[in-house]
């Protein structure tokens, strides 16, 4: 037999109203909780109409404002049970609903009264009031009717007839107050004295709401035979699938956790052998960039320029020693001029070749500045043999022109060759030659290095796409579970992700480009390739601190999932407990309890 209960406070009084009544398995039928529901909207206008008088007469009435407002969440909670087929918890909520109209009601009424207002109530909500009690007095004979019954006798033996008795004597008396306040009311209709028979008749109406009040025992006696049964059987009806759906989810949810654990360490290696990358293409950058700085073709070309107006000046004065009348019958000294002009014209066509080769140092490309090199070699040793033979002839004719100084004209022409730093400009050239081509050397290296490095750090730059799948896939699983919070943090982290990707990719197509670059681009293009990948770097951090975040909400769901399921557990147990011990309300109040955690426990996007 089931019993549904719910509280009327009267006067700071406690009464266990029956609201409806059944034999037979918990949960209630659609039919009777629909009934509830009825009688919970009943209950409501009523405790409006009341309200609404105290307020029209300056009471006030914010706690009874409240307890209305609660009673109207929790009927719309009961209704939204009643849709969905969640009979039993629609029945503990329109309880509350009913609980809450009916203190507001009460505590209204009170205020009426202390306020010396109660005369002056209208026909109309003295009405409301007997309708209101006369409504709970059948609801509580409907009980007695089905509960005290040959069967319902049978299982309380004597201390069940005693309580039918007790109820049904109980509610007789409740609705002779309440035909005695419909007598008043009547007699108040076109009356001179209508406040005084109005607040007779309320006066009736709450002498019958007393009667009811001492339903109380009668009522907990009816109620308490049998519930431990009763309520095993909506363990077995309701909790058991409750417990064995959140049970359900939390190894769902368990195995997303798994899942994204795997993918969290899989990032967290990424984010080590890319930081090791990058640390690795950030060196040889800057190793590159500074050998390519430490070649100075500047000096190549100011010490040629240099080398090329003595040899210039040297040819001049040679021509006009071959203009000497005195020179031109010397054939040797002559045959010795002549080497020298050919040996400074050498000199000049390869120092010019070389200075030309080194201005193109800029525009040599990676690819080609292996062959570049060869020719600035070549360049140089062709300076060094031309010079050597250039000096040597110079210092020939030099040799030839201090026995000949006492021809006319020769004295002066061999001081101004003597004079002339021939063989400094020579070694000039040659020395920023040789320097430019050992720094160019040290280019060649630091190029391939530099390839190396990009080559090698290209797989560990790059999250390979069956992270980024796995990333996407257990964070979409995870989202089914997790609340606003939760999914907001897997949405960052996902989002994080994919900005790593997208600067990556852009990191390896800069790399790329550099590799291929030229000698005076390559200051730009390493630039570039050192911002972006510090600015990977990071990133990769920020979505490392990311997806830690969005793993611990995942696994603080999964705890109070769990919570929720063991907090279940011990509701029930205390409610059998409380059960056995005749303590009904408590019970109900725990099994409603225990339901409501394994639902959240179950569902999806609950709040952790």
């Amino acid at each position: 037999m089931v019993i549904l209960i719910s509280c009327l406070i009267v006067g700071g009084l406690a009464t266990p109203i029956l609201a409806a009544g059944q034999t037979g398995p918990l949960p209630p039928t659609q039919a009777q909780l629909s009934a509830l529901i009825s009688a919970a909207e009943g209950s409501g206008l009523y405790a409006r109409s009341v309200v609404g008088y105290a307020s029209s007469h300056g009471i006030s009435t914010a706690s009874a404002q409240a307890l209305i407002s609660h009673g109207d969440a929790m009927l719309a909670s009961a209704m939204a049970d009643a849709r969905s087929g969640a009979d039993a918890d629609g029945a503990l909520a329109v309880q509350a609903a009913m609980n809450a109209y009916t203190s507001a009601a009460a505590s209204a009424s009170v205020a009426i009264g202390n306020a010396g207002l109660a005369g002056s109530l209208d026909s109309y909500t003295v009405e409301q009031a007997i309708a209101e009690v006369n409504a709970t007095a059948s609801a509580v004979a409907s009980v007695g009717a089905s509960a005290c019954g040959q069967a319902g006798v049978s299982l309380g033996g004597a201390a069940m007839v005693q309580a039918c008795s007790q109820v049904e004597a109980q509610v007789a008396a409740a609705r002779s107050s309440l035909s005695e306040a419909a007598a008043y009311a009547a007699q108040a209709n076109g009356s001179a004295d209508a406040a005084g028979l109005l607040s007779q008749a309320m006066e009736m109406v709450f002498a019958a709401r007393g009667n009811l009040n001492s339903t109380q025992a009668g009522l907990l006696t009816i109620a308490s035979y049998g519930y431990v049964q009763r309520a095993g059987a909506y363990v077995t009806a309701v909790i058991d699938p409750l417990a064995a759906q959140a049970n359900s989810t939390i190894a769902s949810e368990e195995s997303v956790n798994s899942s994204y654990s795997q993918f969290q360490k899989g990032f967290s290696s990424y984010a080590q052998a890319q930081a090791a990358s990058v640390s690795s293409m950030e060196s040889s950058t800057s190793m590159l960039s500074a050998a390519i700085s430490a070649v100075d073709t500047g000096a190549v070309g100011s010490n040629s320029t240099a080398a090329e107006g003595v040899s210039t000046q040297v040819n001049s004065d040679l021509s006009a020693l071959l203009a000497l009348p005195g020179i031109s019958v010397l054939a040797g000294v002559v045959s010795d001029i002549g080497s020298c002009q050919a040996a400074a014209g050498a000199f000049n066509q390869a120092v010019r070749a070389a200075n030309s080769q080194s201005d193109g140092y800029s525009l040599a490309t990676f690819s080609a500045f292996s062959a570049y090199l060869t020719a600035m070699d070549q360049d140089t040793s062709n300076v060094r043999s031309t010079g050597t033979a250039y000096v040597t002839s110079y210092q020939t004719v030099i040799a030839d022109l201090a026995s000949l100084q006492a021809v006319p004209g020769v004295a002066t022409l061999y001081s101004d060759l003597a004079n002339l730093q021939v063989s400094g400009s020579v070694s000039g050239v040659e020395s920023s030659l040789s320097q430019a081509t050992v720094a160019m050397a040290t280019v060649q290296t630091d190029i391939s290095a530099y390839a190396s490095a990009v080559t090698a750090s290209a797989p560990a730059v790059s999250p390979q796409q069956t992270l980024l799948s796995a990333g996407t896939s257990a964070e979409a699983d995870a989202q089914v579970y997790l609340n606003a919070t939760g999914s907001a943090a897997m949405s960052q982290a996902a989002a994080a992700v994919q900005a790593v990707s997208q600067t990556a990719a852009s990191l390896g197509v800069l790399a790329s480009s550099s590799a291929n670059s030229s000698i005076g681009a390559f200051a730009a293009a390493g630039a570039g390739v050192t911002s972006s990948g510090g600015a990977l770097t990071a990133q990769t951090n920020s979505a490392v601190g990311f997806i830690s975040a969005a793993a611990a909400s995942l696994e603080a769901d999964i705890n109070f999932r769990i919570a929720s399921t063991l907090a279940a557990q011990a509701s029930i147990a205390d409610a059998l407990s409380l059960f056995s011990s005749l303590s009904v309300s408590r019970g109900v109040s725990d099994m409603a309890q225990a339901s409501l955690d394994l639902r959240v426990a179950a569902a999806e996007n609950v709040m952790a």
